[in-house]
């Protein structure tokens, strides 16, 4: 249940607090169960895999103004000073405008049931670059052909809400080698295919990363041109997947990977992909960070995702949807990657108990802290600038100085930078709780506080 003390607004001043109605993005990958676990209510049956929250004009967040629902965007443009202080996104707007007065970060809760699709973000330079010659050929914003949505970088980190996987980064191509090498010892394996599979793994003993990326995407290639209707991924993944070829995929954890990837790709390079890249399974409260150019696909589970504000995506493998093989390979960071986790932070506890930690991250554009709330404790927030605070556990009351709002699991708020301090107080013992449960039994209630690390300091 929300309850929202009506705030004291005058004229066109900004309330203290606003509850995000963020949208649900409905792709086929989304789980139809873990948002609605996670917010306490039926699920709708229908894939639910993205709940955007954030200004980005893509989809963004409703707010209630004055009585009327307001787009989130629409809100900070008509008033930038007062709810974004000195924290502003750079070239986010459809229109490509540098100055538009958007949030510089961009919130999900993340639910996957099936593998996302093998994908990069570009860095600033490439973005606008991209976005700049794809504008002179006059590609359309909405073209399903179109990569760059935005004239900003896309990076990101995510926590484990439930137990998450991902595939991220690259492994050492001598590892990739030797699956590739395994491959040959499957049954029922045409001769073709065998020979491509073992100069691939040669080319990977050599450190050929890139080239073998290249040549598994090529869309004229035998692996993906389906021209004789049997690509030799799918003569591969078949047999793979064959029951005669258990034992041997048992020894391998990225062909096992693999495997599970092809049960919904199964006629997909990209599942090929999957066996140049770490597989990295989080418990909840845990977190990694995908910097430009790292290539990675969420497998499953349930996260909060934060991002600088973009949605530019090159994809390659695990869709449907355009692959643009020669901008991904310009964006792509070839180097191998060892692990992508974050580790965060302590900053202690206060003096009733409530636990705060930092995620650390190496961009500007976004921070985030975790606040584990103690039963009854309460935290003082004095951090300026504009942020967002999800609440993934319990139940916490935000406090301003005329306002307060309850949020229960997956529920949000906007604070704009003209509310200087809140007080969050613990609410679980008789509010309604999700059914997940939290990370700590002596801290039951979670929120997570997204803020710009300009305004922080």
């Amino acid at each position: 249940m929300t309850s929202l003390t009506p705030p004291s607004v005058h004229g066109d001043a900004l309330a203290e607090l606003y509850l995000l109605d963020g949208p649900v993005r409905d792709y086929a990958w989304g789980s139809a169960e873990l948002l609605a676990e996670l917010q306490g209510r039926d699920a709708s049956g229908e894939p639910e895999a993205e709940l955007w929250l954030g200004s980005h004009p893509g989809a963004p967040s409703v707010v209630h103004h004055l009585g009327a629902s307001v787009p989130l965007n629409t809100l900070l443009a008509a008033a930038p000073a007062e709810a974004l202080g000195g924290c502003l996104a750079a070239g986010i707007d459809a229109s490509g405008d540098p100055h538009s007065p958007q949030l510089p970060f961009l919130v999900k809760l993340l639910a996957a049931a099936a593998p996302l699709s093998i994908q990069a973000h570009p860095t600033v330079n490439q973005a606008q670059q991209g976005w700049d010659a794809e504008n002179a050929r006059g590609t359309a914003l909405d073209s399903p052909e179109r990569c760059y949505k935005d004239r900003n970088h896309k990076p990101e980190m995510l926590i484990a809400i439930t137990e998450f996987s991902a595939l991220c980064g690259f492994r050492d191509p001598r590892d990739a080698a030797g699956t590739f090498r395994r491959l040959g010892e499957l049954q029922e394996l045409s001769a073709d295919v065998l020979t491509a599979v073992t100069e691939f793994s040669q080319r990977l003993e050599a450190g050929d990363l890139s080239g073998v990326f290249t040549a598994l995407l090529d869309p004229e290639g035998p692996w993906a041109d389906d021209t004789d209707n049997r690509t030799f991924a799918t003569r591969l993944l078949t047999a793979l997947c064959h029951p005669d070829n258990t034992d041997l995929v048992a020894t391998d954890a990225s062909l096992s990977t693999a495997v599970e990837i092809a049960a919904h790709h199964p006629d997909d390079p990209g599942v090929l992909v999957s066996m140049l890249m770490n597989r990295v399974n989080l418990s909840p409260g845990e977190a990694i960070f995908l910097g430009a150019g790292v290539v990675h696909a969420y497998l499953s589970g349930l996260g909060l995702e934060t991002m600088a504000s973009s949605d530019n995506v090159l994809r390659g493998g695990l869709t449907p949807k355009h692959i643009n093989v020669t901008e991904l390979q310009r964006v792509v960071d070839f180097t191998p990657t060892t692990d992508p986790r974050v580790h965060p932070a302590s900053r202690g506890e206060s003096e009733d108990g409530a636990r705060v930690e930092t995620f650390p991250v190496p961009v500007n554009d976004f921070i985030v802290t975790g606040i584990h709330l103690a039963p009854q404790s309460t935290f003082h927030l004095h951090d300026a600038g504009p942020r967002i605070l999800v609440c993934t556990a319990g139940e916490v009351r935000l406090e301003a100085s005329e306002q307060s709002l309850d949020l229960t699991p997956g529920q949000a708020a906007f604070a704009p930078a003209s509310t200087r301090a809140l007080a969050l107080a613990d609410r679980s013992a008789g509010g309604a709780v999700s059914t997940q449960k939290p990370h700590n039994a002596e801290h039951p209630t979670t929120l997570f506080v997204i803020g710009c690390p300009s305004a922080s300091r």
